[in-house]
């Protein structure tokens, strides 16, 4: 993102209606009220800029059927009244080793995700204290999986199966942009 600066000198006349800055460099007088305006509009543009510009995290909630404090109930197509999910996840991953779509004779393409050794470990514990309880994987604010934790998972690697190819391919496209190379 690049940052612009424009030298701006303040003015003091004798009411405090006509306070304001001038543009140093192309001379345009702002007034107070234009300048509160103008900022309020910077803040909101800058906002939307940083929220366009922010990865997507891999987050894993632990689900609730009871009403979870400040929670989100999920409701949706894909997972119709799956229950509660807390504000915060149980683990949130930002970054990735590989993402990749992988496919096998007579199945379905997969995407496969590879996570750093770190992240393997803190997923291996978060599985172990939630066996036999079911997890909502999410990206962004998009689900993904909902699958019910059989045994603490070990593996670097998970699978996600999705059959609609262009949500496949956009699903592909976010998590990509949380793997890091390394040079």
């Amino acid at each position: 993102m690049t940052a612009y600066t424009v030298p701006l000198r303040l003015l003091h006349e004798s009411s405090p209606l006509s306070l304001g800055i001038i543009c140093c460099h192309c001379r345009i007088r702002i007034s107070y009220e234009k300048m509160k305006t103008c900022a309020l509009a910077l803040v909101f543009i800058c906002a939307v800029l940083l929220a366009a510009d922010e990865k997507p995290t891999l987050a894993f909630y632990v689900v609730s059927l009871k009403k979870i404090e400040g929670g989100r109930f999920i409701d949706t197509k894909e997972f119709p009244k799956l229950g509660y999910i807390p504000t915060k996840p149980g683990l949130g991953i930002a970054e990735l080793s590989k993402v990749t779509l992988t496919k096998r004779p007579g199945d379905s393409p997969t995407v496969l995700i590879t996570l750093k050794k770190e992240q393997a470990d803190q997923l291996a514990d978060f599985t172990s204290r939630n066996v036999d309880r079911q997890i909502l994987l999410m990206l962004g604010n998009e689900p993904l999986i909902a699958p019910r934790i059989a045994e603490k998972i070990r593996t670097p690697a998970l699978q996600i199966s999705v059959s609609d190819e262009t949500k496949r391919k956009q699903i592909l496209q976010k998590l990509r942009q949380l793997v890091r190379i390394n040079h």
